[in-house]
């Protein structure tokens, strides 16, 4: 039951990119979602290269967000924490996506912060939502 947060990023990445290469008010930024598209798959092969590193990395940063959330229910991965590494380095690349049609669609009008904040706090949340996943995985019976 829990693949629905982690086929959600993956569906969504895919429609924000499609949707954004297809809008022609951003008809000179295409190349760069192309790029950002391209650097995500990389990164997405590059973190099984190194067996999942990049994504024990992301789950160690989201973790403390992911105890909050939890609250009580909160218990160690264990023997399940690899795979969730290898799991989050696979999905999260996604979010790069996401972020830079968000960050040049509906806020290219706004200031520089803005976007730039957009491209550090959507991967970030990706990474937490991906963390509570594993967690949620793994409680499940």
């Amino acid at each position: 039951m829990w693949i629905v947060i982690p086929a959600a990023t993956v569906v969504g990445a895919l429609a924000a990119m499609v949707l954004f290469l297809r809008a022609p008010a951003v008809r000179e930024l295409r190349r760069g979602m192309i790029i950002t598209a391209i650097v995500a798959f990389v990164l997405a092969l590059g973190g099984m290269a190194l067996l999942g590193i990049p994504g024990a990395i992301i789950y160690g940063i989201s973790a403390p967000f992911v105890q909050l959330l939890m609250g009580a229910r909160y218990a160690d991965l264990g023997d399940g924490a690899w795979p969730a590494a290898i799991f989050i380095t696979l999905i999260w690349p996604a979010s790069l996506v996401v972020a830079y049609a968000v960050a040049n669609g509906p806020l290219r009008g706004r200031g520089r912060g803005a976007r730039w904040m957009a491209l550090i706090l959507i991967p970030y949340a990706f990474g937490v939502l991906l963390a509570l996943d594993a967690h949620l995985a793994a409680a499940a019976p």
